[in-house]
């Protein structure tokens, strides 16, 4: 929910090339691309690293001579060796295999305290609360007016 509303009451900023406004009382944002031909450093910055990240571009030639030890093999690569059994135990050894860690595990105590920290039930709650105390003050008036 953006309103159109002054500067006052919404904060625009530029981060990374991407402008984000602030919605009002609900601490989201929405996202634009910045606008072509913003000169920050930011936007430079991440330019260039996605330029660093080119191998996708590149010629199975210009890929062979970058990586020689995965053995390429130009005229079927389909058929390459890639790496040779020592290389790639050097790399499991110095890397670590490549698997994913599993997800973390909450105990149900946990995910069940932790239910009750949503805003939406607080507000729920507090709800809750002042309609019982409301409740209370309306029946303690209504036993004052019919004694009196």
């Amino acid at each position: 929910m953006l309103k159109k509303t002054t500067s006052a009451t919404r904060d625009e900023s530029l981060h990374c090339g991407v402008k984000t406004i602030q919605c009002v009382g609900f601490n989201r944002k929405k996202v634009w691309p910045a606008k072509e031909g913003t000169n920050n450093a930011e936007s430079k910055l991440r330019d260039s690293l996605s330029l660093s990240y080119v191998e996708h571009y590149l010629t199975l030639e210009e890929l062979r001579d970058i990586h020689p030890d995965s053995f390429i093999d130009l005229n079927a690569p389909e058929k390459s060796d890639g790496l040779s059994s020592e290389e790639a135990k050097k790399r499991l050894k110095d890397g670590g295999a490549n698997v994913l860690a599993p997800p973390k595990r909450i105990s149900n105590l946990k995910l069940f305290a932790k239910q009750f920290l949503y805003k939406f039930w607080l507000l729920l709650m507090g709800a809750a609360l002042c309609t019982i105390f409301t409740y209370k003050g309306e029946v303690r008036d209504l036993k004052r007016q019919m004694r009196d």
